[in-house]
């Protein structure tokens, strides 16, 4: 019942139909917060391509802590891929230029550093660039990285704005409805009142 981060705790009072059982001691491990965060963009990429870059990223060894891609008119007046980086000074240096590495194929790479990218983070966490208007529903939707671009182009007219956001299984992340080994999407679209029938 043991798995690597502990005791599952679902399973802890197996067969007691969560009826009987005491905890006498439990041990909470906690991550201190990120001394740094570093955002890169790649600006300019349609979400295919975007969605090709991500899952290159976030598959890779340098702890990419979430993902994004933005259509134009979301906080910019083009498209944009982004790419967050968590953890101390030196490491983040150091993740940031390998994946600027690895990414190249993809075009430029433009770091986005403190305040600039907490702010924009927060936005993307809290649908920013699709609250209003109000009088409209905002879904959202987990599934798998590799089904994010085919489920929005079923939707075909229905979604009047979207956006794809990922974090890492690891990270912990609450904007995350479903957590998995793999990187998982949580999709956010702005669609109209009768959909929410």
């Amino acid at each position: 019942m043991k798995n690597v981060t502990g005791l599952d705790l679902t399973k802890l009072n197996c067969g007691a139909h969560g009826t009987l059982g005491f905890l006498t001691e439990a041990t909470i491990k906690l991550a201190p917060k990120p001394e740094i965060e570093q955002t890169l963009a790649i600006p300019r990429v349609d979400q295919a391509r975007a969605v090709e870059a991500m899952t290159g990223a976030l598959g890779s060894p340098f702890g990419v802590s979430a993902a994004a891609w933005l259509p134009a008119g979301m906080g910019a007046d083009f498209s944009r891929a982004l790419l967050r980086l968590e953890g101390f000074e030196d490491s983040v240096a150091y993740r940031a230029g390998r994946l600027t590495e690895l990414l190249a194929e993809f075009g430029e790479i433009q770091p986005l550093t403190g305040a600039a990218s907490s702010a924009l983070w927060r936005a993307i966490r809290d649908a920013k660039f699709i609250a209003e208007p109000r009088d409209r529903a905002v879904w959202r939707v987990s599934l798998a990285l590799s089904e994010a671009h085919a489920f929005v182009g079923r939707l075909a007219g229905t979604a009047l704005a979207h956006y794809p956001d990922w974090a890492a299984a690891s990270s912990g992340s609450p904007r995350m409805k479903a957590k998995s080994r793999r990187p998982r999407s949580a999709g956010r679209w702005r669609l109209p009142g009768d959909m929410r029938r």
